[in-house]
């Protein structure tokens, strides 16, 4: 496959980050080798051929951490566990892994470059998720285990460099890497609603293929940079909310559930909250024609227990209900990012929300009861 690159414009400092797609292992190595760095590795990876010839050379200039590409690790315990002071001796910072290693990694990362400005950052997502919508216009994130609140810290971090690997996102189970495809239909919904279709059918084919999932991963991480351009030029335009659609409900039931569900679940089922919301029937019944074989026997039940709800609601009470609507985009397709304002903003009721996530779970229900 030919290499290619993307500029996109960085939000939180002065700064372009550059996005490589298809870059072989042994260019990637070259970047790696040429400066001080500390790399933050999920050790799952090491069984990556690309992985290990990137680490074959031996250089007492780079120090690997391994650390899992998991919730638990996006923690402040367990940046407090974490040598910080080791980033003071290094000018770059690596990670290659999963959304939650990414999340943690540009949290530290951002602390050091408060320092040093000149300190690079960059990034190896592993999986589509983290490829479409964490390595770029993502924050430093850390949950507080003792409060249960996830995402309690951050702080921006605009990495210098991504590299979109297709060896790298081989892998991964390939049923995980047609999760993060959701991801992409939040973004699609506002940019690309001609696309839903065909990407509700590349994350529940049967036998999933490799390379298409890479591909919908760079268009999701495209449409996102689409976002991010808006951004750059207007940080209090109303296209910030793109990034968080479906995520307001789909937190709080992770935070109800003590993050047992999967993100992709968890998202899932909040973009269709939200769709219901909307009474935006169509994109919702799209996405529930496909969840029972996508979801390869996930139970959705838990999600609209009376107790679930319950809990759901009471920690959305106080939140700002006010969400951007994918109404103008869905039946207007010209329609650009630039040109959503606050008239597509609605707030939203705590209790119209608990109804949606009942009738979602209602549809969900007797959708799987008909298959």
């Amino acid at each position: 496959m030919q290499a290619r690159t993307y500029d996109i414009p960085g939000v939180g400092r002065a700064a372009t980050t550059q996005v490589h797609v298809d870059t072989e292992p042994g260019f990637v190595a070259e970047q790696l080798h040429a400066g001080n760095a500390i790399v933050l590795l999920d050790p799952a990876l090491l069984a990556n051929p690309g992985v290990r010839r990137l680490l074959a050379v031996s250089d007492p200039t780079i120090l690997v951490v391994l650390l899992d590409s998991s919730e638990a690790t996006k923690s402040i315990e367990t940046l407090q566990r974490f040598n910080i002071d080791v980033l003071d001796t290094k000018s770059a910072g690596w990670v290659i892994g999963g959304g939650s290693l990414i999340n943690f990694a540009y949290y530290a990362f951002a602390r050091r470059r408060e320092a040093d400005p000149g300190f690079r950052v960059v990034c190896l997502p592993s999986n589509t998720m983290a490829m479409c919508d964490v390595a770029i216009g993502s924050l430093g994130l850390l949950n507080d285990d003792h409060s249960g609140r996830k995402n309690a810290v951050r702080r921006t971090c605009d990495p210098d460099d991504i590299f979109l690997c297709r060896w790298l996102l081989a892998t991964g189970d390939l049923a995980m890497q047609q999760e993060g495809i959701i991801e992409v239909v939040k973004h699609a919904l506002f940019q690309d609603p001609a696309s839903l279709p065909q990407l509700a059918q590349t994350f529940c084919a049967d036998v999933p293929d490799i390379d298409d999932l890479f591909e919908c991963a760079v268009a999701g991480l495209v449409l996102k940079a689409g976002v991010m351009r808006v951004l750059a030029r207007d940080p209090r335009h109303v296209a910030a909310r793109v990034l968080s659609y479906g995520h307001l409900h789909a937190t709080a039931l992770e935070e109800a559930l003590s993050f047992e569900p999967r993100h992709a679940w968890a998202v899932l089922f909040g973009l269709l909250v939200d769709l219901h919301l909307e009474g935006l029937d169509h994109p919702r019944d799209v996405l529930i024609s496909q969840v029972t074989r996508w979801s390869r026997g996930q139970d959705f039940g838990a999600f609209w227990q009376p107790e679930t709800v319950a809990s759901v609601v009471d920690k959305l009470r106080g939140a700002a209900l006010t969400v951007l609507s994918p109404r103008r985009t869905l039946r207007a397709p010209a329609t650009t990012l630039d040109e959503l304002d606050t008239t597509d903003l609605r707030l939203l009721s705590i209790d119209a929300i608990e109804h949606a996530i009942v009738e979602v779970g209602g549809l969900l229900a007797g959708d799987a009861e008909a298959r």
